[in-house]
């Protein structure tokens, strides 16, 4: 059996921009418009083809961003399923339903268990992230703008958190020890001098 595209690299002819939209407003998944496609043209793209068709045709995305309260990155992999971090995506999907949808029970719940974190223990929280520690609440400042601490006016200067590795200490003490001693005409240089 022969393996590849049969239509090259460029993929298959699309039905039309009409078709598409029809789908796209019935609300269809890009398996089934894909399965359409195929119906009607011969040729099945792949769901990433059908994204990035429907995006050249000026169609937002399906899975909107959470970047607007989960503006950390990276996150550090041990941090990803962290609660908090799953209660901050569920207030985002809040915020970007359309006019009459409703919200899943379960986000219903952890936009919930959210507010009462923030605005139910007598001073009002926010939801911040460090790398070495995680999520955190902390109390709410007046530069806060919104539920979370955002990054630029977090201080990631905590004692011990920033300092530098020992590993790395007796690196830079032999390579200044070797200039001082003589043991080399050169003077090793930092890129800090």
């Amino acid at each position: 059996m022969p393996q590849g595209n049969p239509y090259g690299s460029r993929g298959g002819r699309w039905m039309t921009t009409t078709k598409l939209r029809a789908l796209v407003n019935a609300d269809r998944t890009y398996d089934e418009i894909a399965e359409a496609n195929e119906r009607s043209e011969g040729w099945r793209p792949s769901r990433s083809g059908v994204k990035r068709k429907l995006e050249a045709l000026g169609f937002e995305p399906r899975k909107k961003s959470h970047v607007d309260l989960v503006p950390w990155r990276p996150l550090r992999p041990e941090h990803a399923d962290a609660e908090l971090r799953h209660m901050l995506q569920a207030e985002s999907r809040r915020r970007q339903l359309a006019p009459g949808e409703q919200m899943s029970e379960t986000d219903r719940k952890l936009v919930s268990l959210l507010n009462d974190l923030l605005f139910g223990r007598g001073r009002p929280k926010v939801v911040g992230y460090h790398p070495e520690v995680g999520f955190y609440l902390a109390d709410r400042e007046e530069s806060d703008q919104d539920i979370i601490r955002h990054p630029r006016a977090d201080s990631y200067t905590a004692p011990g958190l920033n300092d530098p590795s020992p590993l790395e200490e007796p690196a830079r003490e032999r390579s200044t020890h070797g200039a001082e001693s003589g043991a080399s005409a050169r003077r090793g240089t930092y890129a800090t001098e």
